[in-house]
């Protein structure tokens, strides 16, 4: 899908490359933007669990995590404006219920 950036919107040079991603068609940017939103997931998790959980593996298994990542991008609208925010928040939303299930 080619994306083009909301000029409303001031985009720094780090945000523009990670929204620009051919992550479909490149499996070296799908790999960028999985470690992005793998590293905003462990961050804002270990201050959510307050340290119970460190990583977002110890919840999901990385082949479900990749799976979840490919989906929720592929769900993706130019109306949601960002490609990896857009991710990360329904990511979240999936690593808390599935917490919750446990």
């Amino acid at each position: 899908m080619k994306r083009s950036l909301d000029k409303r919107f001031a985009w720094n040079p780090e945000n523009t490359a990670l929204e620009l991603l051919d992550w479909e068609n490149r499996p070296a940017d799908f790999e960028i933007l999985y470690h992005h939103i793998v590293a905003k997931l462990n961050a804002w998790l270990n201050t959510w669990s307050k340290g119970k959980y460190k990583a977002v593996e110890e919840i999901v298994k990385a082949e479900e995590l990749r799976r979840e990542v490919k989906r929720c991008a592929g769900q993706f609208r130019e109306k949601f404006v960002s490609l990896p925010m857009c991710v990360y928040l329904k990511l979240k939303v999936y690593l808390v219920n599935k917490i919750q299930d446990e």
